[in-house]
């Protein structure tokens, strides 16, 4: 069995020391700690999340103005319309609440929002070009469950990067952020649906978050649990040490 020597010689220079109950533990002044990461990185991570909750709110909250030009198109009633645009949205959005935080402390954060931009991107490429109904029900539902993750995430990631003094203001600008994009996606989709067609919404979603799952690749993971327990595999490794 190792020694303690070899367990302090283990930790040196991971940002992490033993504590008195023998516990790994941060340093104060780690690297690796989310909340020790540079004024950069953390407002490149944190603008990227509010940029997911207000352009998905303001798809969110599109679905109306699309209801009403897609129905003459598919030939149904204006609330089988709203059913299939904005009811099954919600719906999505509030199965997707239930999973997804749990599924952030497994997996990580960073890995829910690339999958969540990804869904999105296809979600809205199946309702723009799938001519039929059912890909609108098929797309509409799934674009509501990624919509869940910056809603039930977010907080999470702000909680990761922030003491208490700062993150009070990135929440107030996120909610702020959330409310706008109520109030601008009925604008937006109005504009385009009257340009250039109600699909074009949709194309339009379908490009934004390709890019935005492209930019979330350049995020770094944030949830300091699961790297401290990256950093604990790691020293196990090196050290044999099991418990």
């Amino acid at each position: 069995m190792p020694n303690k020597g070899s367990l302090q010689d283990a930790v040196q220079g991971k940002g992490v020391h033993i504590d008195s109950d023998n516990h790994i533990c941060w340093d104060e002044d780690a690297d690796q700690q989310p909340r020790n990461w540079n004024f950069g990185t953390k407002t490149y991570t944190a603008a990227l999340i509010c940029w997911l909750e207000i352009y998905m709110t303001a798809i969110s909250s599109s679905g109306t103005a699309t209801a009403d030009s897609a129905r003459e198109e598919y030939g149904v009633s204006r609330t089988m319309a709203y059913f299939a645009f904005v009811t099954i949205y919600l719906l999505g959005q509030t199965i997707g609440s239930i999973f997804c935080s749990p599924i952030s402390e497994v997996f990580g954060r960073r890995t829910i929002y690339i999958l969540a931009a990804t869904i999105f991107c296809i979600s809205s490429a199946i309702v723009a070009a799938v001519p039929s109904i059912i890909g609108v029900y098929f797309g509409r539902f799934f674009q509501g469950v990624a919509a869940a993750i910056p809603a039930t995430v977010a907080f999470g990631n702000f909680d990761d990067m922030y003491n208490a003094e700062h993150r009070i203001w990135v929440v107030y600008v996120y909610t702020i952020l959330g409310m706008l994009g109520l109030a601008l996606g009925p604008i937006y989709s109005t504009y385009i649906t009257s340009s250039i067609g109600w699909r074009w919404v949709y194309y339009i979603s379908t490009m934004v978050m390709g890019a935005t799952s492209v930019a979330c690749l350049f995020t770094r993971e944030s949830n300091a649990s699961q790297l401290l327990d990256k950093i604990v595999k790691q020293i196990r490794e090196e050290t044999g040490i099991e418990d």
